[in-house]
C-alpha cells in the first residue's frame, strides 16, 4: 500500500471508530493527538472526498462512501500481509528443502 493509502486508511479507521462529538474532544484537548491519525492533507482530502461528516455530533464521522473506501484499503492491507506471507513461506520452504538436500548428501557420503 502507498504510504497516502496508509495515511487515508489511519484516518478513516479513527473517523470510523468515533463520533464527531468524540472527535471534536480530542481537537479541542490536544490536536497533537488529533494529528497522529489525521494529517492536514489527509482532512481536506476525505473532506473534499465526502468520506466525513460533521452535521450531528452524536453520529459516526464517517460517512458510507468513506467506508466503502475503508473497506478497499482494508482487502488491499489484507492483499499484501497474504503476499508477504506467502514469500516467508516460500523462503522458509526453500531454506528447510536446502536443509534436507545437505542432510541427504551428508548421509550418502558417511555411509560409503
Amino acid at each position: 500500500m502507498e504510504n497516502f493509502d496508509k495515511q487515508l486508511y489511519k484516518a478513516l479507521k479513527f473517523f470510523a471508530n468515533n463520533t464527531v462529538k468524540s472527535i471534536n474532544k480530542i481537537i479541542d484537548k490536544n490536536i497533537k493527538q488529533y494529528r497522529i491519525h489525521v494529517s492536514r492533507k489527509i482532512e481536506r482530502f476525505v473532506a473534499l472526498a465526502g468520506y466525513t461528516q460533521a452535521s450531528n455530533e452524536d453520529i459516526i464521522a464517517i460517512t458510507e462512501k468513506g467506508i466503502e473506501q475503508l473497506r478497499i484499503l482494508e482487502d488491499i492491507e489484507h492483499k499484501d500481509k497474504s503476499r508477504i506471507a506467502a514469500w516467508v513461506a516460500i523462503i522458509v520452504s526453500s531454506i528447510l528443502s536446502l536443509f534436507a538436500l545437505i542432510i541427504a548428501i551428508l548421509a550418502l557420503k558417511g555411509g560409503n
